[in-house]
């Protein structure tokens, strides 16, 4: 969230950077300038939900942290159903930069397989090329 407000161009912290559309866009102000308007409404997307999150945790009785964590699992659940596809199919046309930034992630101590893994590093040998 706070690569996407303040360092949009970075290439790490899940700002867009990787994405060479981000560069192509530039070309056209009236494109850049919506480019820089949906990320800026994604960033304030995630800051709603991480604020409400903290109250959540804080506030909320047994039941609600219950309803909330399901909540959670689904809402993001929603990457695998939307936009784990069209970054793959991106990634896969050359339209990020490093090629396979999104293959695998971590997630305390497990790694979680998104795709095909040929030139980053994945820790599940069994899924590497």
């Amino acid at each position: 969230m706070i690569a996407l407000y303040f360092f949009p161009e970075s290439k790490y912290a899940n700002a867009i950077g990787v994405f060479r559309a981000w560069e192509k866009s530039k070309a056209d102000p009236e494109i850049h300038d919506f480019v820089k308007y949906l990320v800026n409404w994604v960033a304030g997307t995630k800051l709603i939900f991480i604020l409400l999150l903290i109250v959540i945790l804080i506030e909320a009785d047994d039941r609600t942290l219950v309803i909330a964590g399901y909540t959670l699992v689904i809402s993001i659940a929603s990457f695998f159903w939307r936009l784990f596809p069209l970054i793959r199919k991106m990634d896969r046309a050359g339209q990020i930069e490093p090629k396979n930034k999104f293959c695998c992630f971590r997630l305390d101590d497990w790694w979680i397989h998104l795709g095909d893994c040929n030139s980053c590093y994945c820790p599940i040998p069994e899924l590497e090329n």
